[in-house]
This record gives structure tokens, sequence and C-alpha cells, in this order.
């Protein structure tokens, strides 16, 4: 902690709330995958409130107390939702009834359905996961996301701003992927259900964007201006220099002076 003397502590508190509060105000509470969404936000929420109450209270405790939890229980802890969130995930997907969507997996510049035919259709190239490759790829995923929000931390705001750039991308691809129409036009994988996941990608987004406008005022905010000791040295000698004894002292030596000049 003592690198961190001056960093915010336990505001992951205040964001998760309030995108928890989002979600139960406007979100469909009976879509799955807000469900997944509300249990991986109370899960990795709870590691860092733990972890920083470690850092917060180990002077109050026993003398060697370490301070936050260790590299690897962290890291198991992300794991460890990662995994239940991807097999979980590939199950709501098995049940699409447009087909394999959910599965694909997306690479740049490959288009996922062939713009010739009426339904939707997979083209040939398209690679679809089974599901012990979804599940690997979905836990290296959100405990890599993790991770990363986690290093960027504090770092004069670069979590929130890449946080929120990675929101509003979320939010616009949970829409295209959640109307069948949208999906097929810009022939993305069209997974039912997840147009839900905007109102959890708009809520971080909101939320950090005031969080980084909240401290970007607070480091703009004018500091009320205070005396150094070097003002104070010459606003002492200028009161000595000043003072009706001084200038009396001044006065009864040089005025000998001019006399005997005359």
């Amino acid at each position: 902690m003592a690198g961190k003397a001056a960093t915010p502590t336990m505001g992951g508190i205040l964001i998760c709330g309030s995108i928890l509060a989002t979600i139960l105000l406007f979100a469909d509470l009976r879509n799955s995958y807000v469900h997944l969404s509300i249990i991986v936000l109370i899960w990795l929420g709870c590691v860092g409130g733990f972890d920083d109450w470690l850092k917060l209270t180990s002077r109050r405790r026993h003398p060697g107390s370490r301070e936050g939890l260790l590299a690897w229980e962290k890291l198991l802890f992300q794991l460890g939702i990662g995994a239940i969130a991807g097999y979980f995930l590939y199950r709501n997907g098995a049940i699409d009834p447009d087909g394999p969507g959910a599965h694909v997996f997306t690479l740049p510049f490959q288009r996922t359905y062939s713009p010739s035919t009426q339904r939707l259709q997979l083209e040939p190239g398209v690679l679809v996961l089974g599901p012990i490759a979804f599940t690997i790829i979905a836990t290296l995923l959100i405990a890599g996301s993790s991770n990363a929000v986690n290093l960027t931390d504090g770092m004069d705001g670069l979590a929130a701003g890449t946080m929120m750039i990675a929101s509003l991308t979320m939010m616009a691809l949970s829409f295209i992927a959640g109307k069948i129409e949208l999906a097929k036009f810009f022939m993305f994988p069209h997974v039912p259900g997840t147009q839900e996941m905007m109102v959890i990608s708009g809520a971080m987004a909101t939320m950090l964007s005031l969080s980084r406008a909240w401290r970007m005022r607070s480091e703009s905010a004018p500091l009320a201006p205070s005396r150094s000791a070097d003002t104070e040295v010459v606003s002492s000698r200028l009161t000595v220099h000043s003072s009706p004894a001084t200038t009396a002292a001044r006065s009864s030596k040089t005025t000998p002076t001019i006399e005997s000049r005359i």
C-alpha cells in the first residue's frame, strides 16, 4: 500500500452498485445472459473488495499480515468464474433455433453468413467451437479482461477510458447480434437475447464516464493559496525594516553626520 498511498480504494463498490441497480431497474431479469452478467459482476466485485479490505486493514491486524490477496488466489477466482460462465454460455447457445451462431469463432474480415441465401446459412470456412474449446476461450477472455482492468487501474484514468470504449463497442455489437435482420445485414453471428446486454454495457459506459469526469474535475480544481517559507521570511524582513524603532535609529545615526559636514 505504500506505492498506492494516494490512490482511492473501494471505488468499485460505487461503480458495481450503480451497474447492478441499473440492471435490476431496466434489464429483463428473465434473460439468461442477464443472470450470468449479474453473477460475474458480484463475483469479481467481491474479489476486488476483499482484496482492498485486506490491504486497508493490514496494519490493524496482527503484525506480519499480508496486504491483499496473492496473485494466484485472484487468478484462481477469475479462472473459476470464467469457466462457469463459459459453460453456461455454451449451453444457452446450444438451444438457439436459428443455428449455431452463438458458437461461432468470429475472426476479423470474415463474414459469418452467406449473403445469397434467405436463411442464416453459415459460410463454409466459419469455425464453430465445441464445448471444451468454447469454455476455454471464454475463461481466458473473462480472466484476461479482469486482469487488464486491474493492471491499468489508477493510471490517470486509463482503466476508465479503455473500459468505456470497450463498453460502447460491446453495446453496439450486442444490439446487432440480438436482431436477426441486423445480424444478416452485417453478416455477424446472431445470438438471440443479447440485446439485453445493451443495458449492462450502457450502464458500464455511463458510470465510467462519470467517474472519469469527476476525477478530472477534482484534479483541475484550484488549490487554496498558501504562503511559502520564503514569502514569510521576506515579509518579516520588510516588517522589521519598516518598523518605527528602526526608522528612528536610522535617523539618529544620519543626523550627526550631516551636522559634522556642515
